[in-house]
């Protein structure tokens, strides 16, 4: 999910890049001053707010952020980030020196949005560098995707598909215990019939002992009548 956005904030800072960073790059780069009130109070940072702000909307852009290589944040869609340093983050840092996109997947309870505040938001923030001429960045801007709808399609998802696994596990255990059953009945009838026929055979052999007991018995009378005689 976070490289799909990545891959969006990307063609998305391209964008910023061509209508708004050409119009701007000079006042971030060398007439921005250094203090936060002071950077809230240039005009610059009202105009760079409404070309964002109509740039974004109806996007999934909940927040954005402009910094100078040296991390000073010059704009930020929260007043209250403008002047803040972002020098030691190590994805503005991925972004400023090596020219790489960075972004990671938060949760946030309270966001302050480009159109006020957000409560309870899955959000992707991405650090993007700009370029003026290809292969020199100049500055980073930083998006704020909402990524709530994803988090919760993809919850839908995994539910649909724990509940596909159950099924499927409730159907395997249905069919091995059917097949550990006829396996078993078959199993008892092979038994009963080996014990029929042993019995069979026991019953046989008596009945072979007693006839020639029966008929030694008879040829022994018969013999002492001979004598008899």
């Amino acid at each position: 999910m976070a490289s799909e956005i990545e891959g969006s904030n990307q063609s998305m800072a391209r964008v910023f890049g061509n209508v708004i960073w050409s119009n701007y790059a000079d006042y971030v780069l060398r007439q921005a001053p250094d203090t936060a009130r002071e950077l809230r109070l240039r005009p610059e940072t009202k105009a760079l707010d409404a070309d964002l702000r109509r740039l974004t909307d109806g996007l999934n852009i909940i927040k954005v952020k402009i910094y100078r290589l040296d991390g000073l944040t010059v704009y930020s869609s929260n007043q209250e980030d403008i002047g803040k340093s972002k020098s030691n983050n190590q994805s503005f840092i991925a972004s400023a020196v090596h020219g790489r996109p960075a972004s990671k997947v938060g949760f946030r309870e309270r966001l302050s949005g480009l159109n006020g505040n957000l409560n309870d938001r899955h959000v992707v923030e991405s650090y993007m560098p700009l370029y003026r001429t290809e292969g020199h960045v100049e500055g980073v801007i930083e998006l704020y995707t909402d990524a709530t709808d994803h988090v919760v399609q993809i919850h839908a998802d995994l539910k649909v598909l724990a509940f596909a696994l159950i099924a499927s596990f409730a159907f395997l255990y249905v069919i091995l215990f059917l097949v550990v059953k006829r396996a078993d009945k078959v199993i008892l009838e092979q038994e009963e019939g080996l014990v029929s026929a042993v019995n069979a055979a026991e019953r046989a052999n008596r009945l072979k002992s007693q006839f020639l007991a029966e008929a030694v018995e008879k040829l022994w009378c018969e013999a002492l009548s001979g004598v008899r005689y």
